[in-house]
């Protein structure tokens, strides 16, 4: 009685190797982009803002299409735009999508940001945006914009305002869910000590 049984779980063993064989193995979304744009865009940065702290979006209505954003190109803290990675083939190629516009001169982005579609296929950021001023600390709020179209030098539709209205200036780590017509964003607010805030709009 025992073969039988000792059969079906080495059976079951070999199908989890197998399956475990053909999963995919990770892409490197920079050496999968066009040459050209690779020496435009990123070779002349330092290696380090390539991109770091990824965060990674999939259409709904279209799995195939992916967006990874990441601290890339050097966006960070230099200049008043983000950028994407792209790939319209489930991330067997990769572009990257530059600028993501500012959500308002003078706000430096990205600080922190996450990505997520809505049912539609709408994609929706959210970002740590720094308002500097000269002999001042950065002042720091969230901000959230959509786009229908990641694929291309991305214009932003942008929330009028902050996401925050409280923590004003003292926000940090923003984090999203859309659910429905329902997106949240979650954020920290250091302004008396630290707690944790969820911003809804319907």
């Amino acid at each position: 009685m025992q073969r039988p049984i000792r059969s079906l779980f080495t059976a079951a063993a070999l199908a989890l190797a197998v399956q475990a064989a053909q999963a995919q193995i990770p892409v490197d979304v920079v050496g999968h982009m066009p040459l050209a744009q690779f020496n435009s865009l990123i070779a002349p940065q330092a290696y380090k803002d390539w991109g770091n702290e990824p965060f990674i979006a999939v259409n709904p209505l279209n799995p195939s299409q992916v967006v990874v954003s990441g601290f890339g190109y050097g966006t960070n803290k230099t200049s008043n735009g983000g950028s994407l990675w792209y790939s319209t083939n489930s991330g067997a190629d990769w572009s990257m999508t530059f600028p993501f516009q500012a959500p308002a001169n003078g706000i430096n982005i990205p600080r922190d940001q996450t990505f997520a579609y809505d049912s539609a296929g709408t994609l929706h950021g959210i970002f740590l945006g720094s308002n500097p001023s000269p002999g001042a600390n950065n002042l720091f709020n969230i901000y959230h914009g959509t786009t229908s179209n990641p694929g291309a030098n991305v214009s932003a539709t942008w929330t009028a305002g902050t996401v925050n209205h409280v923590g004003i200036n003292n926000a940090d780590q923003p984090w999203m869910s859309i659910s429905g017509n329902h997106v949240f964003a979650g954020y920290d607010n250091f302004t008396g000590g630290v707690e944790e805030r969820v911003a809804r709009s319907d």
